[in-house]
């Protein structure tokens, strides 16, 4: 099955990387040594650190939904209705 990169952005800090793409988890990798981090952020978000570092944003391409997440656990802050179809 093809899947597409919809994002990908470096921490405030440099040392951090993340990347979304359809159909695929959200993946945080470590920037130093190329190695992902263990996370559980949710699937096909195009994301974009928060200027903290702390946390990430993203758009829910399929369900039109804007979501942030604390790192690197993944756990969902907030999640609201963005669009009325795919964004």
């Amino acid at each position: 099955a093809e899947r597409f990169v919809r994002g990908l952005a470096y921490s405030p800090k440099g040392d951090q990387i993340v990347t979304g793409s359809s159909g695929s988890v959200t993946r945080l990798w470590d920037a130093n040594t190329g190695l992902g981090i263990p996370s559980a952020l949710p699937t096909d978000l195009c994301p974009t650190f928060l200027p903290t570092g702390d946390d990430i944003v993203g758009w829910d391409y399929e369900r039109g939904r804007v979501v942030v997440c604390d790192l690197p656990s993944g756990k969902v802050r907030a999640s609201w209705r963005a669009h009325a179809g795919t964004i």
